[in-house]
């Protein structure tokens, strides 16, 4: 007999015999569930497991909507009253959200971009973070993860998680420091080496255009009209474009000390439109959230959270192969009592009826379906 939304429950038992959760220290994090009618967030909580074995049978036994697992260690996680629970310390946690537009893939490559740049132009080269201390999670649906695995930075107070955040945003970037006219280089710390980057960029892309397409170009990064025609005609200048190679931008500012303000905000406003728009503050700032579980499915997509090396973020393909890994993709019969759409690689719209399909697929289209009659 082909499964049903009505074998959820056998379904997900399923997936949790042999699923792996993966939570360090659980003894002394909060654990909470959401309910199958709960749609705003888990309301069964605290709960407390010593170790995640204990857990991994009481999924098997009770596979509720979402399992979470608090940010924050604490000397009694199983005290009700915040104010008893006695906060030991914190993961330092970065939180990715986008909403999904076009097909999950083309999800997968927009954040796969982003968390590369939070990790590696941030997290790496600015902080001196080692890549062996940064761990990144697939949320399951619309999210992804970065903590910092550090006991310095778990012991971080609420003021320097305000300050790192800000920084990495761009909220609190002293301007009068990103073009100041001095030489820089490739080397060049902090916001000061995201500002050189962005003059070697103009340089590249206007190497051998013509002053008309320079024009282009710098309307299209967002110079203002009235100096587009400046910039681009001392663009088109050989020594102008040696000094500037040569980290020197004082050429610009005796021109016209405009542009360095101009290019101020072409950065600012790049990074605000990119990475920084997906980052949520407040997360980061916090330091008692709860984050869903590694290991268990998120009741929207039906797929999994799932570990992920910063080598997968390469290419959607690598996540998709974990997701497969961690699922399975023995054939099961569903039987579809309703049209769903299923977005996986690409959008497929799978009408009313029974289908044999791999496990991976299968346990999203059960759950999608259930979504879609709950809404």
């Amino acid at each position: 007999m082909p499964y049903t939304i009505k074998d959820l429950v056998i379904v997900l038992r399923e997936y949790y015999t042999r699923a792996s959760l993966d939570i360090t220290d659980i003894h002394r994090r909060e654990i909470a569930f959401e309910r199958w009618n709960d749609f705003r967030g888990p309301s069964l909580r605290p709960v407390y497991f010593q170790y995640i074995d204990s857990l991994s049978k009481f999924l098997i036994e009770y596979p509720y909507a979402g399992v979470y697992a608090s940010t924050g260690y604490y000397l009694d996680p199983n005290e009700v009253d915040m104010n008893k629970k006695t906060l030991m310390k914190t993961d330092l946690v970065f939180d990715l959200d986008m909403k999904i537009e076009g097909t999950r893939y083309e999800f997968f490559e927009k954040m796969c971009k982003h968390t590369k740049t939070l990790i590696h132009d941030f997290l790496i080269k600015d902080f001196g973070i080692s890549p062996d201390k940064i761990k990144v999670e697939f949320s399951g649906n619309k999210g992804f993860h970065v903590t910092v695995d550090d006991e310095d930075m778990r012991n971080m107070d609420v003021s320097d998680r305000r300050q790192m955040i800000d920084y990495i945003m761009g909220l609190k970037v002293d301007k009068n420091n990103l073009f100041s006219g001095n030489k820089t280089s490739p080397v060049s710390g902090g916001w000061r080496r995201h500002a050189d980057n962005l003059i070697r960029e103009i340089l590249k892309h206007t190497e051998g255009s013509n002053n008309g397409e320079m024009v282009d170009y710098f309307l299209e990064i967002g110079i203002p009209k009235n100096r587009v025609k400046k910039i681009s005609g001392l663009l088109s200048n050989a020594r102008v474009r040696n000094a500037m190679k040569a980290g020197h931008l004082n050429v610009l500012y005796d021109a016209d000390s405009r542009l360095l303000g101009d290019l101020k905000n072409v950065l600012l406003r790049r990074h605000k439109s990119g990475l920084a728009a997906v980052l949520d503050r407040a997360v980061t700032v916090s330091t008692h959230r709860l984050f869903r579980v590694p290991g268990s499915i998120h009741r929207k997509s039906g797929l999994p959270c799932i570990n992920l090396e910063i080598s997968d973020l390469e290419s959607p393909d690598f996540i998709f192969e974990k997701i497969i890994q961690v699922v399975g993709e023995d054939p099961i019969e569903i039987e579809l009592g309703h049209d769903i759409v299923l977005d996986l690689y690409e959008k497929e719209t799978l009408s009313k009826g029974t289908y044999t399909m791999p496990r991976w697929k299968a346990i999203p289209a059960l759950l999608i379906e259930k979504k879609n009659m709950q809404t």
